[in-house]
């Protein structure tokens, strides 16, 4: 990795993987905005507002998906439809976004599977959790 930097000219760092532990970490140096961190992520990332209409997501929320959806008007989820691991189909109302949304609490490991336009069928694990922006007031 010596050597190599971003578009921002940031050299990445590598660290040592511990022996039990596969995961790569890589450390940026510098200052990056969280938009930058975000959307660096292999791992799908969006946002949703209190209506659960989407307002940002990364690339790889895309490619989990098949699509970009309209932000502001796609909710919950970007995904042509949802379904659960045995393959019944996953009520709006049951996706762990709008749960999380409505009990204002977040949500950790139930397995789903996205349904992509194009019929390709992708299982993953969301996590959504809320965040709340910090009051201006204080």
């Amino acid at each position: 990795m010596a050597g190599m930097t971003d578009q921002a000219g940031i050299e990445p760092t590598r660290l040592e993987d511990p022996p039990d532990h596969p995961t790569d970490v890589i450390l940026l140096h510098g200052d990056l905005s969280d938009r930058q961190v975000l959307d660096a992520l292999a791992a799908a990332v969006y946002v949703t507002d209190a209506a659960g209409r989407i307002t940002y997501y990364n690339e790889a929320a895309a490619a989990l998906w098949g699509c970009r959806p309209v932000l502001g008007q796609a909710r919950w989820c970007g995904s042509w439809k949802r379904y659960w691991p045995d393959g019944s189909p996953l009520p709006h109302d049951q996706y762990p976004m709008a749960v999380t949304l409505r009990e204002g609490r977040p949500i950790f490991g139930p397995e789903a599977v996205a349904e992509r336009q194009d019929g390709t069928r992708v299982p993953f694990i969301p996590y959504p959790t809320p965040l709340h922006a910090a009051s201006s007031t204080g």
